[in-house]
């Protein structure tokens, strides 16, 4: 008993840790900073300009990200607007994502195609489990049903795989994109680089959560199988 409750505990630290640790740093550099160059949103138009990127800046609520598919830089309010070391090294950290895509980055176009992949197996899951919800309620289908966790069990792989392959690309946008970009423009103080090194850290870890999830949610369904 006490094994399963110190494993449980693992598992919620594993889980949970990572993303408190990300928020915490984003906030603890939200502090205005009036001698840096611009907010975050005109350090991106800056650069895409600088580096000739076909793309476009714009403030959103659905958290900072790239869209290669309307090839937009998108910043939450508080980076777009703000004047602190995380809305520039954020905004740095998506223009690095920007980058990639237009240099035909090999690990961000083969997670492109796998999140590609991803949905339309995502979709035959969803179907999958509610055939096997209806075969489990027909006499003697419970056989025929499980023949349907197969779907199930791809759609799991291919969640953890986009998971795991994000890891490399994010940490590519954050050391060998963003950081030069703001040491060599000086966009950044030389006393500031260890803490946008942390924020840009941050950005790159932001998935350790979800990639943690989904490896202890595919380890389980298969360990549930082999049981059955």
């Amino acid at each position: 008993m006490i094994a399963l409750v110190a494993l449980f505990v693992l598992i919620l630290i594993l889980v949970l840790w990572p993303s408190y640790w990300v928020r915490t740093v984003l906030r603890r550099h939200e502090a205005a900073r009036p001698d840096l160059p611009g907010t975050g949103g005109e350090l991106a138009e800056h650069l895409k300009k600088t580096l000739k990127l076909d793309v476009s800046v714009a403030m959103t609520d659905g958290g900072d990200h790239f869209d290669p598919t309307s090839q937009t830089v998108a910043l939450s309010k508080g980076n777009f607007h703000g004047k602190h070391l995380t809305a520039v090294a954020t905004a740095a950290h998506e223009i690095g994502h920007a980058i990639q895509w237009h240099t035909k980055d090999p690990q961000l176009m083969r997670r492109t195609e796998l999140v590609s992949a991803a949905v339309w197996v995502a979709r035959a899951s969803q179907i999958s489990l509610i055939l096997i919800a209806v075969f489990h309620l027909i006499p003697g289908g419970v056989i025929i049903g499980r023949l349907f966790l197969i779907p199930v069990i791809l759609g799991m792989f291919f969640n953890t795989l986009v998971h795991l392959i994000t890891l490399p690309v994010e940490w590519d946008a954050s050391f060998s994109k963003a950081l030069p970009l703001l040491i060599s423009g000086e966009y950044i103080a030389e006393t500031d680089v260890a803490a946008v090194k942390q924020i840009l850290r941050a950005c790159a870890l932001t998935y350790v959560a979800s990639a943690a999830l989904s490896l202890l949610s595919f380890s389980n369904l298969i360990r549930i199988i082999r049981r059955g």
